[in-house]
C-alpha cells in the first residue's frame, strides 16, 4: 500500500497483478480504508497543501516544503499503525518513495496540529523572545483589567468588595492557567497571567489601604 497525493486528494495505491502478469494500480480513497473521519480529513488537507505548494499557490521556500514532506510522513505512520502493515510514502516534495513501518505506543496527532505547529517538535530551542513578549503582554492586560475593577470598587463602593472581586477573578483563572502550564505556547501566556495577578493583588492591597485610611 502506498500513500500519495493525487491532485488535491490523498489516495492509497495498491498494486495488483493482472492476468497478463502486469502490475495494475488500484486507487483507494482513505475513507474506504476504514481510517476514520479524523485521519481521512487530515490526509486530504495535507494533499491540498501539497498541491498548492507544487502549483506555486503558496510560498514554496525550503521550510514550507520540508513541513509538507514531514507532515505526510507523520500521517503515513498513522496509516501504517491502523492498517498494521508497512505503508510506502510517496513524498510529493522530493518525489522519493519511503517505507514507513507501523509503530506502537505513539500518541496520535490531533488534526488541530497544523503544518506550522508540527514543526515545533523538530526543535528544542526555547523561544525566549516570542515567549517573553507574550508573557509581558498577557501580564499587563491581566493586571490592568483587574486593577481597573478593584481600585474602582475600593474607592467608590466598598474596600471589602475589591478584595472579594480579586479573589473571584483569581479563582476563576487559576484552573485554566494550571492546565496551560505544559502547553508549548500557552505556558508563556499563563506565566504572564500569573505575574499580572500577583501585581493586581499588590495593587489592590494598596488601593484598599488607601480607601480605609480616608
Amino acid at each position: 500500500m502506498e500513500l500519495r497525493a493525487h491532485g488535491r486528494r490523498a489516495v492509497l495505491v495498491r498494486a495488483e497483478s493482472g492476468h497478463d502478469q502486469q502490475q495494475r494500480a488500484e486507487y483507494i480513497d482513505p475513507a474506504d480504508a476504514s481510517l476514520g473521519d479524523e485521519l481521512t480529513s487530515a490526509l486530504h488537507e495535507w494533499a491540498r497543501v501539497a498541491a498548492a505548494v507544487e502549483d506555486g499557490g503558496v510560498a514554496t521556500d525550503t521550510n514550507v516544503a520540508a513541513m509538507v514532506s514531514r507532515r505526510g510522513r507523520q500521517l503515513a505512520t498513522r496509516v501504517a499503525a491502523i492498517l498494521g502493515n508497512t505503508v510506502y510514502y510517496h513524498d510529493p516534495v522530493v518525489g522519493k518513495r519511503v517505507a514507513v513501518r507501523p509503530t506502537t505506543g505513539r500518541r496520535p496527532e490531533s488534526t488541530a496540529e497544523s503544518l506550522i505547529g508540527a514543526a515545533h517538535h523538530e526543535t528544542d530551542a526555547v523561544p525566549w523572545l516570542t515567549g517573553s513578549t507574550l508573557a509581558l503582554f498577557t501580564g499587563v492586560v491581566v493586571a490592568v483589567a483587574i486593577l481597573a475593577l478593584t481600585t474602582e470598587l475600593a474607592a467608590h463602593v466598598a474596600p471589602w468588595l475589591a478584595i472579594v472581586a480579586v479573589v473571584i477573578v483569581t479563582a476563576g483563572l487559576l484552573p485554566s492557567l494550571w492546565l496551560a502550564r505544559r502547553q508549548p505556547i500557552l505556558r508563556w501566556g499563563a506565566l504572564g497571567a500569573v505575574t499580572g495577578i500577583t501585581c493586581a493583588w499588590l495593587g489592590t492591597a494598596v488601593a484598599v489601604a488607601q480607601a480605609l485610611s480616608q
